[in-house]
């Protein structure tokens, strides 16, 4: 999900894919656990932003605490409301061109 936010080059929603082909090339996933890969991509873009959010209530000078925030809850907001057979999908496709 950080790299999603640092994405420059390609559409952040893609980068999951990407990040897949590596990781697969190591280790397996089923059908179960890539179907839920989206959400826990999701949980912890919540997680990250909330917390930092909240850290930073208590440390208003640590500016470092909101960078994810920066561009974060934007393309977390996207990410969520993508539909996930489309996400799916394309990073099936993804992981199809480094065969």
């Amino acid at each position: 999900m950080y790299f999603m936010c640092e994405s420059r080059v390609i559409d952040p929603n893609l980068v999951g894919g990407h990040m897949l082909a590596g990781y697969l090339t190591e280790m397996e996933l089923n059908d179960v656990e890539f179907e839920l890969i989206r959400v826990c991509v999701a949980a912890r873009f919540a997680q990250s932003l909330t917390l930092g959010a909240f850290n930073h209530s208590l440390n208003p000078t640590n500016d470092y605490l909101l960078l994810t925030a920066k561009n974060g809850w934007v393309i977390f907001d996207r990410f969520w409301k993508q539909k996930p057979e489309e996400i799916d999908g394309k990073w099936r496709e993804i992981l199809q061109s480094y065969k």
